[in-house]
């Protein structure tokens, strides 16, 4: 049986080893043939080189700086703590997208809670002082009235004294009273006198009692609105042991876990929050571009276009924010800044991508295909198209971008020119116009000529190892 199945196999060989022979013979007649002149598309004297064309358009073309960008955050804050404490909880999960306001972390409030408690009554203990000054200057006031009414009715005794003394002592020379009752009068008028003085004394001593009340009023009342700047102090303090976002964004790695103890001078902070939209791209572009940026900044915002390293995605549409303020001297660069809104969160910190920021968009521009271009010894030239021959035609280009050459001059729109095949071409070449093939029917093909490729390296692969399979089992 084992040489039944060597020998079918060896006839297997042997006939596909005669259809390769087969096959090589056939398109080895067929090249020939094709290299005969005159052919079609052949190497022969006059034969038409087969070329692809390319038509020239007029479009509107957007005119791109094109730099590499860093993605940074729009704002990023590294939340700390502001006042002393053993952290009670923690409240949010890393990674989190956070607003402004939202409870990151919570402080344990009752050494705080305390320190507001005892101010609050320091300041009830304040006010009550404050009503027994006022009190106190009220009697002060009553005591003067008092002394003033006194000192009234004083010196109306010492007006009388002072009359019967004067009458006395005119009737004394005529013996009509005694002299003792000219001195008792004398000495009473004395005697007023003096209580009179004393009543000045009292209210001027009064005066000074009130006086010195209301200083104390003052005091006390400055007490209390020290009482009151302390409550609202300890009251912020106090607040500050709930510590919330500083704005919308998203929270990053956690730096501390509940149950530490944090101070204000800590370094490293709680968490730092970075706001994602809008989000910033620094960029540089050479000084020469300056100029021009400037000029359509005064006129209009210029917008700017973030994409993919790669350059085959477009992730954000955003505008030109600022212009830095110098020239970096090292590099002869200038930096910009760009923002963008960011809402599927395609642009992440610290990243890089490609920027483009449109200076202008130039309508009616004459532009092909930028492989139809060639360079000659007098400059920039085309293969025109004209009756199935071509002419070298010179051409003057402003620029190359995105694969499209933008011609200034020496084409017109609806001119056909050489896309490829140039390496063959003179003047006066006749040329075989071949359709281009379009981009799907490219990537088809390519995909056929793999698909075969791996079939044929595992059919290599299979005869390779089936007789040394059929030696083993015949041994």
């Amino acid at each position: 049986m084992r040489r039944i199945i060597i020998v079918l196999f060896l006839l297997t060989c042997a006939g596909a080893g005669g259809l390769y022979a087969w096959g090589r013979a056939k398109a080895a007649t067929t090249q020939g043939q094709a290299d005969k002149p005159g052919a079609a598309g052949g190497k022969g004297p006059g034969a038409p080189v087969p070329v692809s064309a390319t038509p020239v358009m007029q479009k509107d073309i957007p005119i791109y700086l094109d730099a590499l960008g860093n993605v940074q955050a729009f704002a990023s804050v590294t939340v700390r703590t502001q006042v002393d404490g053993q952290i009670m909880k923690i409240a949010f999960t890393e990674g989190q997208a956070v607003k402004k306001g939202d409870l990151l972390a919570q402080i344990d409030p009752q050494p705080l809670q305390a320190q507001l408690e005892q101010t609050q009554a320091r300041k009830k203990q304040d006010e009550a002082k404050v009503v027994q000054d006022h009190a106190k200057v009220r009697q002060d006031q009553a005591k003067v009235k008092q002394d003033q009414a006194k000192q009234v009715q004083d010196e109306a005794s010492l007006s009388n004294a002072k009359v019967t003394f004067q009458r006395y002592s005119d009737t004394l020379a005529a013996n009509a009273v005694t002299k003792q009752s000219v001195d008792d009068a004398r000495t009473l008028v004395a005697t007023l006198t003096a209580t009179i003085e004393g009543d000045q004394a009292s209210i001027l001593a009064d005066e000074a009692a009130v006086q010195a009340d209301e200083a104390a009023i003052q005091a006390d009342e400055a007490t209390v609105l020290a009482d009151e700047a302390n409550i609202k102090f300890a009251q912020t303090q106090l607040a500050y042991t709930n510590i919330t976002s500083p704005l919308d964004g998203r929270v990053g790695i956690r730096l501390v876990d509940e149950g530490n103890v944090v101070h204000t001078n800590d370094v490293n902070g709680l968490v730092v929050v970075s706001q994602l939209q809008p989000i910033s791209v620094i960029f540089a572009l050479p000084q020469q571009d300056l100029q021009k940026i400037n000029a359509r900044m005064l006129t209009s915002k210029l917008s700017a276009l973030a994409v993919d390293p790669n350059g085959s995605a477009l992730l954000d549409t955003g505008e030109l924010l600022l212009v830095d303020n110098q020239i970096d001297p090292t590099t002869g660069t200038i930096k910009l800044k760009a923002t963008f809104p960011n809402p599927a969160l395609k642009l992440w910190p610290g990243g890089f991508v490609n920027v483009r920021l449109l200076l202008e968009t130039r309508t009616k521009s004459v532009v092909i295909a930028a492989p139809a271009v060639q360079q000659g010894p007098d400059g920039n030239y085309v293969f025109l198209i004209k009756d199935d021959a071509v002419e070298p035609q010179p051409v003057k280009v402003a620029l190359i971008q995105d694969g499209e050459a933008l011609i200034e001059s020496g084409l017109n729109p609806g001119d056909s020119v050489v896309l490829t095949g140039q390496d063959r071409l003179k003047s006066g070449s006749k040329v075989n116009v071949q359709a281009s093939k379009k981009k799907g029917e490219k990537e088809t093909e390519k995909k056929d000529k793999a698909e075969k490729s791996e079939k044929a390296e595992k059919s290599e692969k299979q005869h390779k190892d089936a007789p040394a399979e059929k030696s083993g089992d015949a041994k």
